[in-house]
């Protein structure tokens, strides 16, 4: 891609996402910072946790309201599977529209990406590591 079809294809999508506000649930620091960097470049609000407890945290707190939760699977103290199975089960006791969920997991299996679609109730599945485009294509599903 040519520089100025990078820059005018990054300033589009920050048009678009600017100002979404997403949970991004990740343990390895390495991977936050990477996408700190994206969802800055993006026009993305994002709040961090490095594990499944502190994203429940913050998910829960009455202050904060997402547009968006991003997270991995493989988590410490609970895990994204569990995650998502406790803000989808939030979402039907209190009648609330369902937030976007993206996966994004260095778990590529078929398996895996079928259960976390149709059984703990994601939108949308990535593996790592994922490029910016795959992302993309992500946020505009969601």
């Amino acid at each position: 891609i040519k520089d100025e079809e990078y820059i005018k294809n990054l300033y589009e999508l920050k048009e678009k996402f600017s100002g979404i506000k997403c949970l991004y649930v990740e343990d390895i620091m390495d991977n936050r910072i990477v996408m700190e960097e994206i969802f800055k470049q993006l026009g993305i609000e994002a709040t961090f946790a490095s594990n499944g407890e502190k994203a429940m945290k913050i998910f829960n707190e009455k202050k904060r309201k997402f547009d968006l939760v991003v997270t991995d699977l493989r988590l410490p103290v609970l895990s994204g599977q569990e995650v998502i199975q406790r803000i989808r089960k939030k979402e039907e006791m209190y009648k609330l529209n369902p937030i976007p969920i993206i996966v994004m997991t260095g778990e590529p299996f078929e398996t895996e990406k079928r259960k976390c679609l149709e059984i703990y109730g994601a939108n949308e599945f990535l593996s790592k590591p994922i490029s910016l485009e795959e992302l993309k294509q992500s946020l505009f599903k969601v």
